[in-house]
């Protein structure tokens, strides 16, 4: 019963020293600092007749001598629990001899010492339980985790063999944006790219000597190589004019050349065949904008590989599909081929063959000379690199770089994985047979780098 009037007197104390503190602060403040155990109605009833106590607190001719001799208790039973400097400042005079007022006041004060001890301490004990239950926390897992790892017997360690399962796989060497016969000399990108004929070469044989390197290991024998469009360079512009090494027809023959001896180096290792469509810039006329890109150099190009590579039993080229995008299917896979010099989203090519029925499981893309892999599309980035044009107009840096892939037909959907080929640093491979005097004359620089005797000399 004590314990009960105790806590009721509490109760009060705490509305009379917090005037703002509603019934919930009150139990709130009652749990935390005395345990109180019981409900919110018991303290609402206590604090139901507060204001008749605490009128009768002020008004002195109303206060007992009992009510004096618990507040004389009180503070002697305090007196220990506070810091003061002297027993002077804790009580005043000999609380015997106060008067009452000189008592509630001193009471008063004490209380509102005893209110601010208590609400100091309250914060300290929620920074500390705070604190104290994340490092426990922490422990008991730190403990768990040791016993588990105690009880546990040590793993039996055994090497797996490399076993390419059954499933056929087929690659797709992707190539895209050699515009060959584009010339960049090295101050056209402050030394970070260089780009002819000799540079293609190299870059080529880089390309297939990774290709033959890596795809054996999936067990793969059969690639399909992707022409997506500009293989050769413009010369629309009076700056590609100036940029390109020979003649559209000079360079034509000897790009189509050097693509045939790319082709026949995969063939060495590889059943080939050979798929394509048309880029922009390759294009004769400028003005050709429709689907009719037939007057275009990718066009040419798969004819002219036809006819030089003829007697290679193991290297097929199909026909072309007069358009600058195609749907194929490679190894059960529907491979979308197209340049998207449009710049049409991925999303939105999917889309236009889902309506009429044909599912496109991956597009493979370029023009825009910047590598980008997701995973229903590979944009390859270009065999040039980057030159005067993306350097300083565009404020742009892309490497030589190529995309091959891994198509393997599984159940639900192919698994097409993208493998990206760096080329910028190929000059460890000396590249395919070229004509000698194949950069003989640049007519930006009216130079001939291929040696010979120099006509024209400026002395002055």
């Amino acid at each position: 019963m004590k314990k009960y009037d105790d806590l009721k007197l509490k109760a009060i104390e705490i509305a009379q020293n917090n005037p703002s503190a509603d019934v919930v602060d009150i139990y709130d403040m009652l749990c935390e600092e005395d345990g109180f155990e019981g409900t919110l109605n018991t303290v609402r009833y206590w604090l139901k007749h507060r204001e008749d106590i605490k009128q009768k607190v002020q008004n002195r001719s109303q206060i007992t001598q009992e009510d004096l001799d618990r507040v004389i208790e009180e503070i002697e039973d305090d007196e220990d629990d506070l810091e003061f400097d002297s027993e002077t400042e804790a009580i005043g005079d000999d609380p015997i001899n106060m008067t009452r007022e000189e008592l509630i006041a001193q009471y008063l004060k004490m209380q509102r010492s005893r209110q601010l001890a208590r609400d100091q301490n309250r914060i300290l004990r929620k920074v500390f339980r705070e604190s104290d239950r994340v490092v426990n926390t922490t422990e008991e897992l730190l403990k768990e985790i040791l016993n588990q790892v105690r009880s546990r017997k040590p793993l039996e360690f055994k090497p797996t063999a490399i076993n390419v399962d059954n499933n056929r796989r087929v690659g797709i060497i992707q190539l895209n944006d050699l515009h060959l016969n584009e010339c960049i000399r090295a101050e056209d990108t402050k030394g970070a790219n260089t780009y002819d004929f000799e540079q293609a070469s190299r870059r080529l044989m880089k390309y297939a000597n990774r290709a033959k390197l890596y795809l054996p290991q999936m067990g793969i024998n059969d690639v399909v190589i992707a022409f997506v469009g500009d293989m050769f360079n413009s010369n629309r512009r009076k700056d590609e004019v100036l940029r390109n090494q020979r003649s559209l027809a000079e360079a034509f023959i000897v790009g189509s050349e050097l693509i045939a001896s790319f082709v026949q180096d995969l063939a060495t290792t590889f059943n080939v065949e050979c798929v394509s469509v048309y880029g922009n810039e390759s294009r004769l006329d400028e003005h050709i904008q429709s689907v009719e890109f037939h007057n275009n150099f990718d066009y040419l190009l798969p004819h002219f590989l036809d006819r030089m590579l003829e007697d290679q039993p193991n290297v097929l080229i199909h026909d072309l599909s007069m358009a600058h995008e195609d749907l194929v299917e490679i190894n059960g896979a529907n491979i979308l081929l197209s340049h998207n010099h449009n710049k049409t989203s991925i999303d939105k090519k999917i889309l236009k063959y889902t309506r009429i029925g044909k599912i496109v499981h991956y597009v493979l893309t370029g023009h825009i000379h910047s590598l980008s892999l997701t995973e229903r599309s590979s944009q390859g980035a270009s065999v040039v690199g980057t030159n005067a044009y993306a350097f300083y107009s565009l404020d742009l840096f892309s490497r030589a770089m190529q995309v091959m892939h891994i198509v393997e037909n599984e159940e639900d959907w192919p698994a097409i994985t993208p493998i990206p080929v760096d080329l910028q640093n190929a000059d460890a491979f000396k590249g395919y047979p070229l004509p000698k005097d194949v950069n003989r004359l640049s007519m930006r620089t009216g130079v001939k780098k291929g040696g010979g005797e120099t006509i024209l000399r400026i002395v002055i």
